[in-house]
């Protein structure tokens, strides 16, 4: 996982779909951010790592297209179930955190 070590520093995480997307936040001085590598790429890895460090709110920042709207629904309830709020960033339609920059 891409900057691990923000999930001790901080409750909030920005969770991005790509690398480059979350270097973007990173860029902008957000430092509580992370990749999941895709759409599919969310793992159990992920997600122990959010509870082990006591995560309460994800802003779940994957592209605003229907691939990233799809794969945000199901997480969001898997956080969810998990005591995590989830908070979806909404980007202009087709667009990605790298693109609105």
């Amino acid at each position: 996982m891409w900057n691990f070590s923000c999930l001790a520093s901080s409750k909030e995480i920005i969770l991005c779909e790509s690398l480059i997307d979350a270097l973007t936040f990173w860029c902008y001085g957000f430092r509580n951010v992370t990749a999941s590598y895709g759409i599919n790429g969310f793992t159990k890895e992920h997600l122990e790592a959010f509870k082990r460090y006591g995560t309460e709110r994800v802003f779940i920042a994957y592209d605003a297209d229907e691939a990233g709207d799809k794969a945000s629904e199901p997480l969001a309830k898997k956080l969810t179930a998990e005591g995590i709020e989830c908070y979806r960033i909404k980007f202009p339609m087709g667009m990605d955190a790298n693109q609105c920059a």
